[in-house]
């Protein structure tokens, strides 16, 4: 990766294209950086101008002092020659602002080419094109290299953007958010440096707390999966990827492949990474003044303190349904708290202490509440009702933090608009706001306990799989089902007993071998949805059904000229059990194989009640699958059932997992559904294997 220490701390910066022309964006540079007060050597550049602000102003970038950052901003055409002057002179880092490339079709894209090939020629960490700049605010630097029309605000937060527009928004709006900038970036067309390199960079950078990113392409993602997993391990990273819509998915004859797509493959990617990803950047920004402000809990204990019932019922229901729980308070908190509050408080949590509370009231009920053991959390809510106490409650806040530097603590004004106090917690209006900040930091303490690094593989049949799917790969798309099931079972992908047949007296051997009740399946070379052609009947309790469900489902075939895919019937033990999962896999242009478990049965896809994650998967991977979406529900003890077996289905999806990584040519593949029986044993009884279009 490239070394952006020059982009970010340059030694002397060359404005190439500075003017004196109001409103154009080479004035607009200039002035950023006067005005923001760069600590180092600043030359303007500008073969048609002598003099900018009474500073000279130079012919050529060959005639300046010691350059570490050009800013470029010179029309399209001409950024190839600048960037070779560059080159020459040994400057490290060029950020090129200026539009006209790839973002304008394709004699755009063959320019963008061709400066990335003179920026890798010399070695030059390039920014953009068509980007608005970088900022880096640390006292000794002082640079603000956009044409933005504000100054930013210093803090901690790392901001790399791939929207120009989005990112002089935020400076904009920073100062209102109570959180600043480190360093920023404006990506742009991400010719060379991309959001990953940046991660990189921040990674080791200092000032930087935390990272937050607006991407709306995820390049090179292995190269991003192993920089952000090693990243977030240390720093909190926090991303908003746009291009949520499917129109982009890819179409696939496999459940799964219908409902992959681009989004969720990012999503999958991001979540693997310990990325944390939000959909608006009102969320990101909450999320951020809670990592700014906060320790990380060390549990999901919440205790509330409020002087406005109503208030403190709406946080609680908010933080039940956010996975927090409401501290049980000890008695002795409960004692020093009714020695302090008025007779009509109520102490248990949420703690009210009415209307009427005093300062002092509140600073004694927090202590108490803090000093609790059962309590990971304070979370303090405050209405102006009948005394003005917002700001001598805020500053007792700010000393509870130093007191008490393993709580969390976050609080809620509802206060005067006027209202002004130096916050060293997080300050939010809406209970809502403060519930969603404290969620993401209880995620990462349990991102940084629980992250798995290690893949797990299995004592595989795989000659026997290997031999099944080379003998169809090359004939056509698809193995049957039977097929698909034989190189499943080569794996150990646990199935109900089954056996092909070829005729109803077959059939009705298999049937009493294997035991009542049967599912029939149709077994063709050219079906891929057997429900869709009546290839699937299920409930068949003795022989004489059996003969006449086999017989109707031969007559289906004949009927709907399918005879000349028919390979058999498969005759298979019915598993009893109400819950149906599914499991699959499928291989995204961009990001690789993905791995997909949820809600399974007929109605998948109009329930899409499913998850993915990329791979490789690991055993911490396999666990938030299961435990994420309404599919961890049906994993419970249900109506009598006994809960699943996890361990056994974990192995499952790894056991999945593997074949693909194994086989490559397997473009997708399906496991649906996966029943649970009533002890809670996982079987497959159904399995799709696809090949990628030749």
């Amino acid at each position: 990766m490239k070394d952006l220490g020059k982009l970010f701390r340059p030694s002397g910066v060359a404005l190439i294209g500075a003017s004196d022309k109001p409103g154009s964006v080479g004035n607009e540079l200039w002035k950023r950086i006067t005005e923001y007060g760069y600590k180092d050597d600043l030359y303007p550049v500008n073969p048609r101008m002598d003099k900018l602000d009474g500073k000279k102003v130079y012919k050529s970038i060959s005639e300046t002092g010691k350059v570490d950052l050009a800013i470029i901003a010179v029309p399209a055409a001409a950024v190839a020659g600048v960037l070779e002057e560059c080159g020459k002179r040994k400057i490290g880092a060029a950020a090129i602002i200026s539009a006209g490339f790839k973002e304008t079709g394709n004699a755009g894209l063959k320019l963008e080419q061709e400066i990335k090939a003179i920026a890798d020629k010399y070695n030059i960490a390039m920014l953009g094109p068509n980007c608005l700049g970088v900022i880096n605010t640390d006292p000794d630097i002082m640079l603000n290299g956009t044409f933005a029309p504000l100054q930013p605000k210093r803090g901690g937060i790392g901001f790399a953007t791939q929207s120009g527009a989005l990112a002089s928004g935020i400076i904009n709006i920073m100062p209102t958010m109570d959180v600043g900038l480190a360093q920023m970036v404006s990506l742009g067309n991400q010719a060379q440096i991309s959001a990953t390199e940046l991660i990189n960079h921040w990674g080791d950078e200092k000032q930087v707390e935390q990272i937050l990113l607006y991407i709306e392409s995820i390049l090179e993602p292995e190269t991003f999966r192993e920089t952000a997993s090693r990243v977030s391990k240390t720093k909190p990273i926090i991303a908003i990827k746009s291009g949520r819509s499917e129109s982009g998915a890819k179409a696939a004859a496999s459940h799964t492949g219908a409902l992959a797509g681009s989004d969720k493959a990012a999503g999958a990617l991001l979540g693997q990474c310990g990325v944390i990803r939000e959909d608006n950047l009102g969320d990101m920004f909450t999320t951020a003044l809670c990592f700014s402000k906060c320790c990380l809990p060390a549990g999901r204990r919440v205790g509330i303190v409020t002087n406005a019932g109503g208030v403190g019922i709406l946080a609680s229901d908010e933080l039940v349904k956010n996975g927090f729980t409401l501290a049980e308070l000890s008695s002795k908190t409960k004692k020093a708290l009714r020695d302090v509050l008025a007779p009509q408080a109520s102490v248990n949590n949420p703690v009210d202490v009415i209307a009427s509370a005093s300062a002092e009231q509140y600073k004694l009920a927090t202590y108490a509440v803090l000093k609790d053991e059962n309590v990971d959390t304070l979370f303090c809510i405050y209405l102006y009702i009948t005394e003005r106490n917002d700001t001598a409650i805020l500053q007792d806040l700010n000393n509870k933090k130093q007191m008490f530097p393993n709580k969390t603590i976050v609080a809620v004004f509802m206060t005067a608009p006027d209202f002004e106090g130096s916050a060293d917690v997080p300050v939010f209006k809406y209970a809502e706001e403060a519930v969603h900040g404290l969620r993401r930091l209880a995620e990462r303490a349990e991102y940084l306990v629980t992250s798995e690094t290690q893949t797990k593989t299995y004592k595989v049949d795989k000659f026997t799989a290997a031999n099944v799917l080379n003998k169809v790969k090359n004939e056509r798309r698809a193995p049957t089902t039977f097929e698909s099931m034989e190189v499943f079972k080569a794996y150990g992908i646990k199935l109900a007993d089954y056996v092909l047949t070829k005729n109803v007296k077959e059939a009705v051997a298999a049937a009493n071998k294997i035991g009542y009740p049967v599912v029939i399946k149709l077994d063709s070379k050219t079906i891929s949805h057997k429900t869709d052609v009546g290839g699937v009947v299920v409930n068949i309790n003795n022989n004489t059904d059996l003969n006449h469900e086999c017989s109707a489902m031969l007559e289906r075939v004949e009927a709907a000229d399918m005879a000349g895919g028919f390979n058999g019937i498969i005759v298979m033990k019915q598993i009893k059990g109400s819950r149906e999962l599914v499991a699959g896999i499928n291989r995204d242009p961009s990001f690789g194989p993905m791995l997909m478990f949820g809600i399974g049965g007929v109605f998948i896809e109009a329930l899409e009640e499913v998850n993915f994650k990329l791979l490789p998967v690991t055993q911490g991977d396999i666990c938030a699958l299961l435990a994420s979406g309404k599919a961890s529900k049906l994993l419970g003890a249900i109506r009598g059932s006994k809960p699943a077996n996890k361990k056994e289905l974990s192995e499952m999806l790894l056991r999945l997992s593997q074949l693909v990584t194994d086989f490559p040519e397997i473009e997708e593949l399906d496991a649906n559904p996966i029943m649970l029986d009533k002890n809670g044993e996982a079987w497959c009884v159904d399995a799709r294997i696809g090949f990628a279009n030749k």
